[in-house]
């Protein structure tokens, strides 16, 4: 079985190949609303960010208050790093110290609709790891659109980066 802790890496090293990207984009190219998902490019990324920042929340601290993001406040790719790199640097510290009990340990999120949800940490990571795979889907084709080539990377080819 893969471990999660390895996903999660998959997952930065991809993060950070498509801020690469849009970082040889023109600016006017990644805030344009493509009407996808969260409009542009860098909202769309923003929001992964987002999503790993509301993971910190939730699995180290119990908030299940998602991040509120003023998108307009990220006007250039140092601006969007600086906030990766912040949500990064916490998110790796907590993966890097897993243990199978953290990781069958149970958490509870409450919607903002008042649902509830509750699973394992290994569950709840795996729903973010995914929800970054869809999103970098939504990267895939608009890049596409765009006439440029994404930098995906699948697994197999991941293997050797990571050594």
């Amino acid at each position: 079985m893969i471990e999660v802790s390895r996903l999660m890496r998959y997952n930065q090293y991809l993060r950070h190949a498509y801020l690469d990207t849009l970082r040889g984009l023109p600016w006017a190219e990644v805030v344009a609303d493509r009407g996808a998902s969260f409009g542009s490019l860098r909202n769309i990324f923003v929001h992964c960010i987002a999503v790993f920042d509301f993971a910190n929340r939730l699995l180290q601290d119990n908030d299940s208050t998602f991040p509120q993001i003023a998108y307009d406040d990220y006007s250039s790719i140092a601006a969007i790093q600086r906030y990766m790199e912040q949500v990064e640097a916490t998110f790796n510290l907590y993966v890097s110290a897993l243990t199978p009990t953290e990781l069958a340990r149970k958490v509870t999120r409450t919607s903002p609709s008042g649902a509830t949800t509750t699973a394992t940490v290994e569950d709840y990571l795996l729903h973010f790891f995914q929800e970054e795979t869809h999103h970098r889907g939504e990267f895939i084709a608009l890049l596409w659109q765009m006439e440029v080539t994404p930098p995906h990377m699948g697994w197999l080819d991941y293997l050797p980066v990571e050594g």
